[in-house]
């Protein structure tokens, strides 16, 4: 049951809370994804996981992070869904790009600046242990090579 990380919905974390990119000739391309079955398909492999975010308003959000270490934005790469059906949330990550207000399109009405510092926790599953965090926007690598956030612009 290969993916599309972008076609993924919370109820496919719902029902394999873990995820890796197999990387092998069996798949489509870097995008695709593969539910876990197994302890043993996780080894040398990146690996996502069903991460729940909570809002500063207690609203509690499913999405996903990669999961591993460093700790930091820029390697778990969150990502926060809105509704049920995936195809609207957000990304946390915006790697070499500084966020535009369009970046931030999906988020309004739902998210505002009451809304920061958002939560997250990464579910247990497969060995893996949660992984937790704090988000205060969307993060970047800004013109000085620093890892840098912009705020909800509303």
């Amino acid at each position: 049951m290969d993916k599309q990380l972008y076609d993924l919905e919370p109820k496919d974390l719902d029902e394999n809370p873990v995820w890796i990119f197999p990387m092998d000739d069996s798949v489509e391309d870097e995008e695709t994804v593969r539910p876990v079955t197994a302890k043993a398909q996780l080894e040398d492999l990146q690996v996502i996981v069903k991460t729940v975010f909570e809002d500063q308003t207690g609203k509690k959000y499913n999405g996903y992070i990669y999961w591993g270490e460093p700790k930091k934005v820029e390697y778990l790469k969150p990502a926060m869904f809105f509704d049920e059906s995936g195809e609207s949330g957000i990304a946390f990550w915006n790697g070499m790009a500084e966020p535009e207000d369009y970046d931030f399109d999906h988020a309004q009405g739902i998210l505002n600046s009451e809304s920061f510092p958002i939560r997250f926790e990464s579910v247990k599953a497969f060995g893996l242990y949660p992984i937790k965090g704090e988000l205060k926007g969307i993060y970047y690598i800004d013109s000085n090579n620093n890892v840098n956030f912009k705020g909800i612009p509303f």
